[in-house]
């Protein structure tokens, strides 16, 4: 009776190590990048949502919600803006207040003031453009005079 030899299946040490040596490889070439790109995802996504609080604050305050005009305040200290209905941010009434956080550590700059208040007749305020900016990427929100609203990176 002869004897069969059974082949032994598995991986030897040396391509198992190796296979993680390609994975290390290219986890260390990929991560830079996919952070770089989480956080320009995270920063549009703080200047769409900084376009959409002057928006609703607009539209607030041409409807007239709550007998009130509407406006956003721009905090600066602590990066933040709080839509608010009200004549001004130091006379509102802040039961109706609604801040935002940015997800991103954000700078915020603005070219007027950091009161943004639409008038309830037209949606019209004072012209100003919003630089939402981080240490990697940065955008921009402009106000017009005639209440439009828009985004530029």
């Amino acid at each position: 009776m002869s004897k069969f030899r059974t082949p032994k299946s598995g991986f030897t040490l040396l391509e198992i190590m190796l296979a993680l040596g390609i994975l290390v490889t290219v986890f260390g070439l990929v991560w830079p990048n996919l952070n770089k790109f989480y956080f320009g995802l995270s920063q549009s996504e703080d200047c769409r949502s900084l376009a959409q609080a002057l928006r609703l604050a607009r539209d607030r305050s041409l409807g007239r919600f709550q007998s009130s005009v509407w406006g956003v305040y721009l905090a600066t200290s602590t990066p933040a803006w709080t839509i608010f209905a009200g004549p001004s941010y130091a006379n509102r009434y802040s039961i109706w207040d609604w801040r935002y956080i940015p997800q991103v550590s954000t700078q915020i700059q603005f070219s007027q003031t950091p009161e943004i208040i639409f008038s309830p007749q037209f949606g019209t305020t004072i012209s100003q453009q919003i630089i939402l900016s981080s240490s990697k990427t940065q955008c921009a929100v402009q106000v017009s005079s005639l209440g439009g609203i828009f985004l530029s990176s």
